[in-house]
């Protein structure tokens, strides 16, 4: 797991973890949090996104508002 740094000041591309790891694993979890903390914005190429993958992925990071219930 790494990051790339993309620009100046924030934002950096994940490299070697992907969404699906993030919502399973915790060290993959914790990789990305802690890269989200350093640079804001992550870029995850390549990466085929269900509904449900970008449910669990942002269950990680804490509760997740049902707008389409609302």
């Amino acid at each position: 797991m790494e990051t790339r740094l993309i620009g100046p000041g924030f934002a950096a591309e994940v490299r070697g973890v992907g969404l699906s790891d993030v919502a399973e694993r915790d060290d993959a979890y914790a990789f990305v949090r802690a890269a989200f903390e350093a640079h804001s914005v992550l870029l995850f190429r390549g990466q085929p996104v269900t509904n449900e993958l970008q449910l669990a992925y942002s269950r990680r990071f804490g509760q997740v508002a049902d707008f389409a219930h609302e």
